[in-house]
Parts: C-alpha cells; sequence; structure tokens
C-alpha cells in the first residue's frame, strides 16, 4: 500500500528516516499500522486505474511546422 508520509519519523522496525512529502509502498500490515497511528503520520495515497495513469504518462503529438 502506497502512504504519503505526513510528519517526520523514524520507522521503529527499520530505523529508515521518513521525510515529509515522501511517497512510500509498504506492506499491507505495516501500512494499516501506521495508519492507525493517533499522531496521523501517514495518509493512503489513492492509485489511479491502470489506463488513466498510463494517459498521465504519455507525451503529446507533436504539431507538424508548415
Amino acid at each position: 500500500m502506497k502512504l504519503r508520509i505526513e510528519k517526520e519519523f523514524t520507522d521503529k522496525y527499520t530505523s529508515k528516516k521518513y521525510k515529509v512529502g515522501d511517497e512510500v509502498e509498504f506492506k499491507d500490515e505495516r501500512a494499516k499500522e501506521l495508519l492507525s497511528d493517533f499522531r496521523e503520520l501517514v495518509t493512503r495515497v489513492k492509485e489511479q486505474p491502470k489506463e488513466e495513469a498510463d494517459k498521465t504518462t504519455e507525451k503529446p503529438a507533436k504539431k507538424s511546422k508548415k
């Protein structure tokens, strides 16, 4: 599950430091634990459906010069 870091913290299991604004993929069990923390350290990132995500990464067609 992808989470956005809202408050800087150090992970108690891995000692990894996370900064505000980072978007990190966590295993579901750990994500649920972080989401339920009273300090509101993280929020869930709503992922776009695959089709929409593909559209946002496409480059616009170049216009031909005449």
